[in-house]
């Protein structure tokens, strides 16, 4: 075999191995896109059927609205909501950026392929005063995380209520450094993912965004 036919031989490999590579990773990136969208959508539907359930100042208080009222079956039932494999703590919109993501609880490798995680042992919204910490892959939900300001409002809506953020601190830390999760004496939430965005390998700096509830 001449040296030319063993290259030519390398490259087809190199190429096949390549396409193979980027074929799987498109895969995985489809199958989180339709994840994070499905527990959106449930997530919503959940949010229409508690308001739907809570009754009205109007209906409470209205004497002209019978006590009781005879029902009629729909020949139609509404399908049931099918519980989620896995709690969804919330979703999380930077709507500038354009980000939509659930919240779900941890910060292991399968959580962060699909989602953003919250931070174990920091706080939680129905916590009230507190830190909350949330997670998130560079090279996924957070890669536009990038492109935040100062002053970019973030939105974390919950079953209990929305909470309404608004960014006030940027920075680039050590990955050892904790204390930008450290409890505070007021409602702050902490975004912390990998940096430089566009490191090969390992990153070795956390990006840091703060904000404060507004």
């Amino acid at each position: 075999m001449t040296l030319n036919s063993f290259l030519r031989k390398c490259s087809i490999v190199f190429s096949v191995a390549g396409a193979l590579i980027l074929g799987g990773y498109g895969v995985l990136v489809v199958q989180a896109h339709m994840y994070r969208a499905s527990e959106i959508r449930r997530f919503n539907s959940q949010l229409t059927q508690l308001a739907s359930e809570t009754p009205s100042l109007e209906a409470v208080t209205d004497e002209k609205v019978p006590v009781s009222t005879p029902t009629v079956s729909s020949p139609v039932a509404a399908a049931p909501t099918t519980p989620s494999s896995e709690p969804v703590l919330g979703i999380l919109e930077i709507p500038r950026l354009g980000i939509e993501t659930p919240v779900l609880e941890g910060i292991d490798d399968g959580t962060l392929r699909r989602a953003v995680g919250h931070i174990p042992g920091t706080s939680l919204p129905a916590d009230g005063i507190g830190n909350i910490g949330i997670a998130g892959h560079r090279d996924t939900v957070f890669r536009l995380l990038k492109d935040v300001e100062q002053t970019d409002v973030i939105l974390l809506k919950t079953l209990a209520g929305n909470h309404r953020y608004l960014v006030d601190s940027i920075r680039v830390v050590e990955p050892d450094n904790v204390t930008v999760l450290k409890n505070m004496d007021q409602r702050t939430l902490t975004l912390v993912t990998c940096y430089p965005f566009n490191f090969v390998g390992a990153a070795p700096l956390r990006f840091v965004v703060q904000a404060r509830e507004i």
